[in-house]
């Protein structure tokens, strides 16, 4: 389907999920080493960096995979067309919200949680177009502006972030319940950090109007494999 050249041998993001209108999205990592020597979070030519969005199921005239046509980039000269967000520095884990079982709200949301430089881990929505800031900033703190414009374009802010002095420093992204077996945890979103065995929770009391988040419980190792059955259970491995 696709090849992207790393030119280091970390960040390599890597989840794969296929959204409500069944295209493939694919989380790139921004090529590794420290801080992004390369800059690529920012540039639309290359596609570290970025989550990106493909129709698996089309093909264009040399046989790839063709890219579908609501795609942000396709406009923008030089751009990548494959980008659906960028600004990332390595978004390992990706998951979609089934949605409320009775509303169906929250459905089709797209949580994606970005690992850390040096002091803060961060999960967001994923969106259409979104420059979720990367080396510009870490978190919601100024990282490298040296090639930044005063007003980072298309800019979206984390939903939450936390520090590494205090909670930990490699966020596992997780999932939002929607079983039946627990619903006092309907709309729980559950994630962990790997560095520090915490499994964490964040809600949002009022839908709009921003999330909060705990921590659950220390993991006896570290918490790594949170997942969901067809059922919309949570499974903590």
């Amino acid at each position: 389907l696709l090849e992207v050249e790393q030119p280091f041998t970390n960040h390599n993001g890597g989840d794969l999920l296929f959204d409500l209108e069944g295209f493939l999205l694919l989380g790139i990592g921004d090529g590794g080493a420290g801080g992004d020597p390369g800059d690529n979070g920012q540039d639309l030519t290359g596609l570290l960096g970025s989550v990106i969005r493909i129709d698996v199921n089309g093909r264009d005239v040399k046989g790839a995979s063709s890219t579908p046509a609501d795609n942000p980039t396709w406009t923008t000269p030089g751009a990548r067309p494959e980008i659906y967000s960028y600004g990332w520095r390595n978004p390992w884990r990706m998951s979609m919200d089934m949605g409320d079982t009775t509303t169906q709200a929250g459905r089709g949301r797209i949580f994606v949680a970005d690992v850390g430089q040096n002091a803060y881990e961060e999960v967001d929505l994923l969106e259409s177009g979104g420059n979720y800031a990367w080396r510009c900033k870490e978190g919601f703190e100024i990282f490298n502006t040296d090639t930044c414009d005063p007003v980072i374009p298309d800019e979206v802010l984390p939903i939450i972030a936390y520090d590494h002095a205090t909670v930990g420093q490699c966020v596992t992204g997780g999932y939002v319940y929607r079983g039946s077996q627990n619903p006092n945890f309907s709309g729980w979103y559950i994630f962990a950090d790997y560095m520090t065995k915490r499994l964490l929770r964040m809600v949002e009391p009022i839908p709009g109007e921003g999330f909060q988040w705990n921590e659950i419980f220390t993991c006896s190792s570290s918490c790594t494999g949170q997942y969901t059955d067809v059922f919309g259970e949570f499974i903590q491995t």
